[in-house]
């Protein structure tokens, strides 16, 4: 845009606006003197699809101070990257995310057709670029696990730990997602199952490391071992998409369970030794006093529960 006066060098000040407060409209340089030209930038990834109205303001420093507005209406249509649901990997359900969450996002076009599944490095990390994909948490960039167009497991970054709220986007190659707000908890717990479906018989391990099922019960009093996932910031701090070997850490808030409603004894909750961080560990003690058979289970971190109708099978 030039900008130009009949009468010779005049100094000049210009500043955009925008109704909504998001700062989609940046204009550059900010000062100059006529004759001049400024240049207006468009920042669209944290619009949502519709009409954004803005506005140039260029204050002309003469004994009148006038100024001239420049109306800016831009029409934004929607991405071919599209983000539906973002859900808690263990419990598939739609709850606040915690730090250090393993989630899946569902929508379309979010990747390659043929699903990419990641591999950690020599070093024991997880990348944040698979298959030209990038999923962004308030412009981080997060851990990933597999891609693919209708679906991608993802880990919240631990550095979100405080905040309320974070803006959500996937990157494939050079297209990007609209930003989609969802809020942030100290914890959402949920239990890995054995179905992958969130509901139904847990992925849990009896004391001999064997798959607890109906054919192969634990034993009353005895340890049984299972995996959850949005038990929040640890001690020592998660570091993100790191593979954990002996350095375990233990979530900062208290870690309770309950087998068929009665209290158990939560004996280790930490890190799960060579999986990835955000993956839980829970030992729990099966009470004497409960009944055989399909029993429910649920774990709480700082009081907050994990999914409803998880079992387990004692005898």
């Amino acid at each position: 845009m030039s900008i130009t006066n009949a009468t010779g060098s005049l100094a000049y000040t210009a500043a955009a606006s925008t109704e909504s407060g998001v700062k989609w409209l940046i204009v550059t340089p900010t000062s100059g003197s006529t004759p001049g030209v400024i240049t207006l930038t468009l920042d669209i990834s944290q619009l949502t699809p519709g009409k954004h109205i803005g506005a140039v303001a260029v204050n002309f420093a003469n004994a009148a101070s006038s100024t001239v507005t420049v109306p800016v209406n831009l029409t934004v249509t929607g991405s071919a990257v599209q983000i539906r649901d973002v859900l808690n990997s263990a419990s598939f359900l739609p709850n606040k995310l915690s730090p250090g969450e393993i989630v899946t996002l569902r929508g379309i076009g979010m990747g390659p057709t043929a699903g990419v599944t990641a591999r950690a490095s020599s070093a024991g990390a997880f990348p944040t670029d698979l298959g030209g994909v990038h999923v962004l948490f308030d412009g981080v960039a997060a851990p990933l696990l597999y891609v693919q167009a209708e679906q991608i497991n993802a880990i919240v970054p631990y550095g979100l730990q405080g905040r309320t709220t974070t803006h959500i986007q996937v990157q494939v190659d050079t297209g990007y997602s609209i930003p989609i707000e969802v809020n942030l908890v100290d914890a959402s717990p949920g239990i890995f199952t054995a179905g992958g479906l969130g509901r139904g018989p847990a992925a849990a391990l009896n004391s001999d490391l064997t798959l607890n099922t109906k054919l192969n019960p634990a034993q009353r009093g005895s340890v049984i071992v299972v995996y959850m996932t949005g038990e929040g910031q640890t001690d020592p701090p998660g570091q993100d998409g790191r593979v954990i070997t002996s350095d375990l850490r233990k979530p900062l808030m208290e870690v309770t369970a309950s087998i068929a409603g009665v209290p158990a004894e939560v004996l280790y909750a930490g890190s799960a030794p060579q999986l990835i961080s955000g993956v839980c560990q829970v030992n729990i003690r099966v009470p004497d006093n409960v009944g055989v058979g399909t029993q429910a289970i649920e774990v709480q971190v700082g009081g907050i529960a994990s999914q409803r109708a998880i079992t387990i099978e004692l005898r």
